[in-house]
């Protein structure tokens, strides 16, 4: 399935990074990077992102850190959080912004799934906001 946008990948694990960056650069999504929080913030504040995916734990600025900077940016930009710890409770994450949250491991249809469901929300609800 080939699909478009811009996606911003944040995760300080290498190996997690460089393969969402491959498989969604082969499903023909734009494909961005960060190691960190921080560095994740910058990229997206210049407002060329469709969607994020974020790792819970990170240095420097943590998930729901970067998640609340996030939706002060942009309270519609879907932000997906993939979290490695069972026991960590990622529902903060969901009221804090975050659109769904994924754990690790997870299968690529699954991920891809979870992709399509969060970029569709927003062009429901931006149809909803034009219905007369």
């Amino acid at each position: 399935m080939t699909m478009s946008g811009r996606v911003l990948i944040v995760d300080d694990e290498i190996v997690i990074r460089s393969l969402l960056s491959e498989l969604l650069s082969e499903d023909g999504y734009t494909v961005a990077t960060a190691e960190d929080g921080q560095r994740g913030l910058e990229c997206a504040s210049n407002g060329q992102v469709d969607l994020v995916i974020s790792d819970v734990h990170m240095p420097i600025m943590t998930g729901p850190e970067l998640v609340a900077h996030l939706h002060d940016i942009d309270p519609n930009l879907p932000v997906i959080v993939l979290n490695s710890n069972p026991g960590h409770d990622v529902s903060q994450n969901i009221t804090g912004g975050a659109t769904a949250f994924l754990n690790k491991p997870f299968n690529l249809t699954d991920l891809r799934q979870t992709i399509a469901a969060v970029r569709a929300v927003p062009q429901i609800k931006l149809a909803q906001d034009f219905q007369i």
